[in-house]
């Protein structure tokens, strides 16, 4: 178990995201990191989400929340019961973001 783990993925397009939690599980074998305690990830577009754990997939750029998680976005809130980001299956696939389970978006168009 790691503690205060932090890292950057710089994503194909230039976009950064940068992510943390308070613990972390890495399972090499598996190709897995589980954060755990209050994980928060930002991106260079403004956005900045919390979500009490997150999986991500090593061998591949894939992010993975089963809990609740809560967006500040540039265009107001959003909150949701999971997420799941990861890249299409085509060579060159642009990046989808998926929120499931009551799924709350809160427009503010002065933000």
């Amino acid at each position: 178990l790691a503690r205060e783990l932090r890292g950057t993925v710089d994503l194909p397009d230039g976009s950064v995201i940068t992510l943390g939690g308070g613990g972390a599980i890495v399972d090499t074998e598996a190709q897995t990191a589980a954060l755990t305690e209050n994980v928060l990830i930002e991106t260079s577009a403004g956005y900045r989400m919390t979500a009490p754990d997150l999986t991500l997939r090593l061998d591949r750029a894939e992010l993975t929340s089963q809990g609740p998680v809560s967006v500040l976005t540039p265009f107001g809130t959003l909150d949701a019961g999971s997420m799941r980001l990861s890249r299409g299956p085509e060579e060159d696939a642009a990046y989808r973001l998926l929120f499931n389970n009551q799924v709350r978006l809160v427009y503010d168009p002065s933000q």
